[in-house]
């Protein structure tokens, strides 16, 4: 594996970790009520899915800082030098921010760990939801800049922030939906069909919202990255957007298919679909999962400025 991969992965990891520890305790937020027979199953498994995503946080924040020192330095021979992790970590933006996320992140785990109440509840999710939206919105000061007025870059990190949430809760909001369906697909129990049919309205409508938030957001960053509509094809940075763009309008349709084709069915109260929509989110999460990676690919590159 060379440096950038290196370095390209774990940007990946962390984003989709972090997207997951913001959205899926999100989509527990706004799902609605659980029936009472299964309400204790979900929790657990929303328990036990943040926990892994609070860890894989951690180590893809550590494998991101460790990428730096592999790029800056010398290659990998510098992946384990103290003087050159501690000099990125103490003199350079980058760590000072590292060291609050990495504090939030310790405190997510211990909070997840050893929550106060069994089984989970309202008040230790929300406040999951909240270091969580920290820790996506504190992202949008990673990377490239605006370069302009002060104002200027205000408005830039306040997009970035805006887009960096909104697709926490599509992407992160997909994996409790496919957690559910999943199960009302599969499990004889009438109470998994039940909260598919509470939680779809809900996450649908988050959805409506959020997509018009990341394509506003996508279109203000846009303005600060590239240069003219020429750069969009002429440079590596414009060819790797437009192949981000072309993923995010693919999932956009897919999302589309299965809020107007499978949802309104499942509502009626058909069964067969239930099957066809878990297939068709798990599709749209893989297709989340590549935006991910495309994404990493895209803050590796210098913006499209001819």
């Amino acid at each position: 594996m060379t440096p950038a991969a290196f370095a390209i992965g774990a940007q990946a990891a962390h984003f989709g970790a972090v997207f997951v520890l913001f959205g899926a305790a999100l989509f527990r937020l706004y799902a609605g009520d659980m029936p009472p027979r299964i309400g204790p199953l979900f929790d657990h498994w929303l328990l036990n899915a943040l926990r892994v995503a609070a860890v894989i946080a951690t180590l893809s924040a550590l494998a991101w800082w460790d990428s730096l020192a592999v790029n800056v330095g010398e290659g990998w021979a510098d992946a384990l030098s103290v003087d050159m992790l501690a000099a990125i970590l103490l003199d350079t933006e980058f760590g000072r921010i590292w060291i609050w996320r990495l504090t939030l992140l310790l405190v997510l785990i211990g909070a997840l760990l050893f929550p106060r109440r069994s089984p989970w509840n309202r008040r230790e999710n929300v406040f999951v939801i909240g270091l969580a939206g920290v820790l996506v919105i504190s992202l949008a000061a990673i990377g490239h800049g605006a370069r302009y007025t002060a104002i200027a870059e205000a408005f830039h990190l306040g997009a970035k922030a805006v887009h960096l949430l909104a697709a926490a809760v599509w992407i992160g909001g997909l994996v409790p939906l496919g957690y559910v369906l999943n199960r009302a697909a599969h499990d004889r129990q009438a109470a998994w069909i039940e909260l598919a049919r509470r939680a779809l309205p809900h996450f649908s409508f988050a959805g409506y919202f959020t997509v018009s938030l990341i394509l506003l957001s996508g279109c203000v960053i846009g303005f600060f990255h590239v240069e003219s509509p020429a750069a969009l094809v002429g440079t590596n940075y414009g060819r790797v957007l437009l192949a981000k763009i072309c993923l995010f309008l693919l999932m956009i349709g897919i999302a589309l298919f299965n809020r107007l084709r499978l949802t309104p069915s499942i509502l009626a109260g058909a069964q067969p679909p239930v099957a066809a929509l878990w297939k068709s989110v798990f599709f749209e999460q893989t297709i989340g999962a590549s935006i991910l990676l495309v994404a990493s690919v895209l803050a590796s590159l210098p913006p499209a400025h001819h």
